[in-house]
């Protein structure tokens, strides 16, 4: 289908923010960035207690960085 949304997924724990930090900034600074979102610290979903970073890129794709809290 045509308008299969591609979703991936980054979940990581606070030892490595810093480094998910720059590969956010990478990808934001990419000719196909469309933009981003997300959500402070939540529980929902699998996820369990984590913030969310969400980053539009080409047509019809999005990556999800979840920095995941214990």
């Amino acid at each position: 289908m045509l308008n299969d949304k591609k979703i991936v997924n980054f979940d990581y724990t606070p030892q490595v923010n810093d480094f998910m930090k720059d590969v956010m900034k990478t990808i934001v600074q990419q000719n196909d960035y469309r933009g981003i979102g997300g959500h402070g610290v939540e529980k929902h979903g699998p996820h369990g207690l984590h913030s969310q970073n969400s980053i539009g890129i080409g047509s019809n794709m999005t990556v999800n960085f979840r920095e995941i809290l214990k």
